[in-house]
């Protein structure tokens, strides 16, 4: 029937002291890899400042105003209330 196929990413390469491209193993994306900090740091890095520009365009602000009001954006109370007042203006 089907196969289970491991899931390999292109090798990887890292540069040596000397400039040269050294290529390592195929990574099995299916086992879980060894967090290196300096990456972990970068992407930390690179989410804050994401989050800083996104906030500073007012790109957030801008989402609520146009998702306000909308069917799954109130909180289940706010949903009951409107709901109770539409039925008892008819």
């Amino acid at each position: 029937m089907f196969a289970i196929l491991k899931a390999y990413q292109p090798l990887s390469a890292a540069r040596a002291e000397d400039g040269r491209t050294v290529v390592d193993e195929p990574i099995d994306t299916l086992k879980p890899q060894d967090i290196v900090e300096e990456e972990e740091l970068e992407r930390i890095s690179g989410l804050l400042q994401r989050d800083n520009l996104v906030r500073g365009l007012g790109i957030v602000e801008h989402v609520y105003r146009l998702l306000h009001c909308t069917p799954g954006t109130m909180s289940m109370q706010a949903a009951r209330h409107e709901k109770y007042h539409a039925v008892s203006m008819l």
